[in-house]
Order: C-alpha cells, then structure tokens, then sequence
C-alpha cells in the first residue's frame, strides 16, 4: 500500500498527527489566556497569545516549515527574557500610589492596636518588660491581677517562668 504525498514530500498521516497536535495545543493555551484575562494579567495574556499565533503559523504552514524549531526558542526568549524587561519598565511608569487600601486614621489604630505602650495608670503596677538571657519577655497582666510572662522570641503561647527581679 502507498501513502500518496504532497507537493512537498510529507505524507497525509504525519500532516494530520502534527495539526491535531497544534490544536490541542491551541486550545489549553486559549485556555490560559482565558484565565489570565480573569485574572487580570492583561499584558502576560497578549504575550501568550503571540506566542500561540507564531508556534501555530510555523507549525501548520509548510513554507515556515524551517522556523519550527526556531519558534519554540524564539517564544521561550521572548516569554522569560524580553516579557520581564517589557513588564518591568510598565511597572515603573505605572502610577500605583492612588487607592491607598487604609486611611490615614485606620492605619494609625492598626498600628496603636500591635504596639505595646506602657499605661499611665495604676494598674500597670510599675512592672515593665524585661530581657533575661538573650530571651526578651513580656510582662501581661490578666483580669486576676497576677503577673504571666511570655517569651517574645519563641512566640510560645505557654507562659514561661517569672525572671527573678
């Protein structure tokens, strides 16, 4: 049995293979593209789809025949070589600094909220936080009135022993 071939020496089976393979190709990239467009990654989804229109072209035309291989080096440099520098210099002319997610008064409570301010009254009993052995402490006091002192640089949440003062 004889495969007819084409006009340039390829026989129809091989043709058939490598375009169903290009098409699957196709669709799991359209099928990135569609995810990164709802990510919003915009410019990464135009870059990938260049990249699918040359590998496409140079896979399923036969006069690009010779730019195959060349297509698959050409769209790796062009995805993790000019893509960065492209993505880098729209970040440093893009302006980020509007839309601030705290105001000016949020962020002062949440910074007051995760400091440790010693109180002015009473009930702090003129005990402080303390370093002992390398180890910084923090004297908290409970509702009972007794004293727990927790080891900061471990972040255990059992209280350690009290250092003698």
């Amino acid at each position: 049995m004889v495969i007819a071939k084409n006009k340039y020496g390829v026989s129809v089976p091989p043709i058939a293979i490598r375009l169903s393979l290009v098409s699957i190709f196709d669709i799991a990239a359209l099928w990135l593209i569609i995810q990164l467009v709802q990510d919003g990654s915009y410019p990464l989804a135009a870059v990938v789809g260049v990249l699918i229109v040359v590998i496409t072209a140079s896979f399923s035309v036969e006069r690009l025949r010779a730019y195959r291989w060349l297509s698959i080096g050409l769209s790796l440099t062009i995805l993790f070589v000019l893509y960065p520098i492209v993505y880098t210099f729209y970040l440093s002319t893009t302006n980020t600094g509007h839309g601030h997610v705290l105001t000016k008064q949020q962020a002062i409570n949440s910074l007051e909220r995760t400091q440790f301010v010693q109180r002015a009254d009473s009930s702090s009993n003129g005990r402080r936080s303390g370093q002992t052995a390398g180890i910084m402490r923090c004297g908290c006091e409970e509702t009972t009135g007794q004293l727990i002192w927790h080891r900061l640089a471990n972040h255990l949440s059992q209280p350690a022993q009290k250092p003698a003062a």
